[in-house]
């Protein structure tokens, strides 16, 4: 009975084996569907809506309202 299911396992990693295989080989001429910029969903909240108190101010308005 082992037997039979080493068997059995080893026909199904081969059987998976060539069906990764085939399906790579198909896919090789195809664009690939993942875009190629990393998404960060933490950074794009984050800069979504806390990046305006990150950004540096400028300093000519700065001192324009200093001297007001």
């Amino acid at each position: 009975m082992t037997e039979l299911l080493i068997v059995l396992a080893l026909f199904a990693g081969i059987a998976w084996l060539i069906a990764r295989t085939v399906l790579m080989l198909v896919r090789i001429g195809t664009p690939d569907d993942v875009p190629s910029r990393h998404y960060d969903p933490i950074t794009n909240y984050v800069l979504d809506n806390y990046g305006q108190h990150f950004v540096e101010a400028n300093g000519e308005l700065e001192e324009r309202l200093r001297k007001l």
